[in-house]
């Protein structure tokens, strides 16, 4: 098998920054295929010179996967970057022996199929981490209609989902009904550690709430809703804290409206951190606002964590958390429903106790071994010409 080469294409590496979740997806994943002796090498198109870009690739050097980077970022739109990260790209796969190129965002998909008719007997597959791919412009959506719809699902050999909302939608293309058996369904994923930690003693009333999310600052999040509702929550829980964890464009935004609404002493905008599992534990309860997900692995740290979670009733989070069960549900773009889900939750605690003991039941699914293992058949069955 150490004769199998994998490329994995990111659009960068500033983990935390401008790129998250299935970057990170994307690192675990080839560390897994590295120890099943496969040989991976991650490709960032990318190079963001940030922080967390630096605390990824310090990480990385530990490891014995290749890492390279393309290209310098020069923002989004920036055609000169990607013509010169295709470059590079094309001038790798010339001097080296991969056989499959899979990609974790849209411009890499397109170099994939750019690669496949250089060299036809590459095997080409994607994983598409969210419900929305494009922006939501008419450019975006002629993108949509072209690519993700027609030319993907046509000219690649497989597109995998990440959640069961994604491979139905996938599934609906006009392309993909003419391929079916292309849609596949494997979940994102974390490393699970071997002992989870215990689920800590809720604090008694009174002893301070800190409520809190990680993610990029960015429309997707749905921050501002979350936000809008401390001043609801604030007058029933004069204590109460909200920290964010992360950066994005949306910063100035954020602090704007909490000064705006008097709550800034309340909101605790924390930045890149480098270690989620620290800042999770200094929560009371996880609070996931965003208004359209993949499957965000950032609910499963916390379950991992043991915090309860609270989260929009949305795509992919319901395939992590069952409203009143695991955890609450709430209609996204809702500061009020928030702020009274938030309040509940705090009146409540035996119940986050309980929700979050019963959310750890669907962690072994999420496993990044068992995952891996999902993906090590699907190179499998598409080097034999199965699928």
């Amino acid at each position: 098998m150490a004769e199998i080469h994998i490329l994995q294409l990111v659009k960068g590496l500033d983990i935390g920054g401008v790129n998250g979740g299935a970057e990170r997806f994307c690192v675990d994943l080839s560390q897994q295929l590295t120890q099943m002796g496969y040989q991976a090498t991650i490709c960032a198109f990318f190079r963001m010179h940030t922080p967390a870009e630096a605390k990824t690739l310090q990480a990385l050097e530990a490891t014995s996967l290749n890492v390279i980077q393309l290209a310098e970022w020069r923002g989004n739109g920036a055609l000169s970057s990607y013509r010169q990260a295709l470059h590079g790209l094309e001038n790798y796969v010339q001097s080296h022996p991969v056989q499959i190129v899979q990609s974790h965002f849209q411009l890499g998909t397109l170099a994939a199929l750019r690669l496949k008719r250089q060299h036809p007997g590459l095997i080409t597959l994607r994983t598409v981490h969210n419900v929305r791919e494009w922006e939501q412009t008419p450019a975006g959506r002629w993108k949509a209609h072209i690519f993700t719809e027609r030319v993907f699902p046509a000219r690649l050999d497989a597109e995998v989902g990440v959640s069961q909302a994604i491979v139905e939608q996938l599934g609906a293309h006009p392309g993909a009904k003419q391929h079916p058996e292309k849609t596949h369904l494997i979940p994102n994923a974390i490393d699970l550690p071997e002992k989870l930690p215990e689920i800590k003693p809720p604090r008694a009333e009174g002893q301070g709430f800190v409520i809190g999310s990680a993610g990029r600052l960015a429309e997707q999040k749905g921050y501002r809703y979350l936000v809008a509702a401390m001043p609801e929550v604030l007058e029933v829980i004069p204590g109460c804290e909200l920290h964010l964890a992360g950066d994005g464009n949306q910063k100035a935004e954020l602090i704007a409206l909490a000064q705006e609404l008097e709550v800034a002493e309340h909101v605790k905008l924390r930045g890149y951190l480098g270690n989620i599992p620290n800042f999770l534990n200094e929560l009371d309860l996880f609070v996931s606002s965003s208004l359209w997900e993949g499957l965000p692995t950032v609910i499963l740290e916390a379950i991992v964590a043991g915090v309860p979670v609270l989260a929009t009733d949305i795509a992919g989070n319901r395939e992590l958390i069952q409203d009143r069960r695991t955890g609450w549900l709430v209609q996204p773009a809702d500061a009020h429903a928030l702020a009274r889900a938030i309040v509940h939750a705090y009146h409540h605690p035996e119940l986050r106790q309980q929700f979050a003991r019963e959310a750890r039941r669907i962690l072994p699914q999420f496993s990044i071994q068992t995952v891996t293992e999902q993906y090590a058949q699907l190179y499998q069955r598409l080097l034999a010409g199965a699928v």
